[in-house]
C-alpha cells in the first residue's frame, strides 16, 4: 500500500509564485502603496489588500449611491464589495498603436535578447488621462 503524498512546499512556491504569480503580485503590491501614498486608501486597507492577494475574477461592477459594487469569484464563492465612486477601476483591453503618442505613459513588459534589442508581447498605455497603475 503505497503511501499518499502531498506537494511539495517548495514546489508550490516556485511553480505558483515565480511562474504564475509574481507579476501580480508585484502589481498588487505596486498599486497598493501608490493608492496609499495618494492617500486613496488607509494604511490598514493597503497592508490588507497586499495580504489578501488572490486570483478572483472580476465578474460585474454597478454603480450604487454608496459607490461602485464589484461582483468577484475565486474557488466557486463570489463575494462583492463595494468601493468609493471616485476610486478608479482598471481592466484590461485591446488597444491599437494610436493611443502611442508623445507624452503618454506606459508600462512595458519587454526580454532583452542576447543582441541587446528588447521584445514586448504586453504594453498597458494612458487612455483618456488615465494612466497604468504600475
Amino acid at each position: 500500500m503505497g503511501r499518499p503524498t502531498t506537494p511539495s512546499p517548495i514546489r508550490f512556491w516556485i511553480i505558483h509564485l515565480w511562474v504564475e504569480g509574481f507579476f501580480e503580485l508585484f502589481v498588487t503590491v505596486v498599486v497598493a502603496i501608490t493608492f496609499y501614498q495618494l492617500g486613496l486608501v488607509e494604511r490598514t486597507t493597503a497592508l490588507r489588500v497586499i495580504s489578501v492577494m488572490t486570483n478572483a475574477t472580476v465578474g460585474t461592477i454597478t454603480q450604487a449611491p454608496q459607490g461602485n459594487v464589484i461582483k468577484v469569484s475565486y474557488k466557486g464563492t463570489e463575494s462583492e464589495y463595494t468601493v468609493d465612486p471616485t476610486t478608479p477601476i482598471f481592466a484590461n483591453a485591446t488597444g491599437d498603436r494610436s493611443l502611442l503618442v508623445p507624452g503618454a505613459a506606459v508600462f512595458v513588459i519587454a526580454s532583452t535578447h542576447d543582441d541587446g534589442k528588447l521584445t514586448s508581447t504586453r504594453l498597458y498605455v494612458e487612455k483618456d488621462g488615465i494612466k497604468p497603475p504600475m
